[in-house]
This record gives C-alpha cells, sequence and structure tokens, in this order.
C-alpha cells in the first residue's frame, strides 16, 4: 500500500497544478488579446502568479514530494482565504454556489491528505 500511494498521489497532484498553470497561462493570454474573462475587480497580476505557483507545486510535486504537504497546505490556505467569505455569503443567501472551485478545493484537500501520509510515511 504504501508504495502505491506514494507513486500515484504526487503525480495525479503534478498533473492537476500543471492543468491549472496551463488555465491561468490561457487565461493570461486572452487578457493580453483584449478578452477578459474574470470579474472587472480581478487584479492583473493574479493570473501570471498562479502561473508561476501551480507550475511550481506541480515541480514539487514530482521532485520532492516530501515538500507537497508545506505547499498544498499553503494553497488550501489561500483558497480558504480568497474565496471563503464569498462562498459562505453565497450559501447563507440561498444563492448557487461555485461547484468547480468547490471540488476542485475537495481534491486539494484529498491531496494534501495523501501528502501527510506520504510524508508521515516517509519519516518511519
Amino acid at each position: 500500500m504504501r508504495g502505491v500511494l506514494s507513486s500515484w498521489a504526487p503525480r495525479l497532484t503534478a498533473v492537476g497544478f500543471a492543468l491549472g498553470s496551463l488555465e491561468h497561462a490561457t487565461r493570461f493570454a486572452l487578457v493580453l488579446a483584449g478578452v477578459h474573462l474574470a470579474p472587472p475587480d480581478s487584479p492583473a497580476w493574479r493570473d501570471p502568479i498562479f502561473i508561476l505557483f501551480d507550475g511550481t507545486v506541480a515541480w514539487v510535486a514530482l521532485r520532492r514530494p516530501r515538500w507537497l504537504f508545506f505547499f498544498l497546505l499553503a494553497f488550501l490556505i489561500e483558497q480558504v482565504i480568497s474565496h471563503g467569505p464569498g462562498v459562505w455569503r453565497q450559501w447563507a443567501d440561498g444563492q448557487s454556489l461555485p461547484w468547480v472551485l468547490l471540488v476542485v478545493d475537495g481534491l486539494v484537500v484529498i491531496a494534501l491528505i495523501a501528502a501527510a501520509i506520504n510524508r508521515w510515511r516517509s519519516r518511519r
């Protein structure tokens, strides 16, 4: 079991974050072409920062899986701080929830748990 978790979890996490980096790169390229998909109050630096961050997490997942736990924890904290209050308000107001965001964050929680297990097992 140990080898299975330690081999697929970081790879799958790397694929997910590489796709996230590609999504932000596409959005940034569209902005440069004059197509704006983000809300008007979204800062211009958001996509370039997430291209770099998501790409870094993908690299860490493949090359330094023991560090992955800390990167995923930082990402999850950022998501809760930046999106949590808005999601909470939407839920409290009876509005539809941003399911894509909730699914992505749910997958990050699963990856965080797998990274914690891998880190704990590798220390033993």
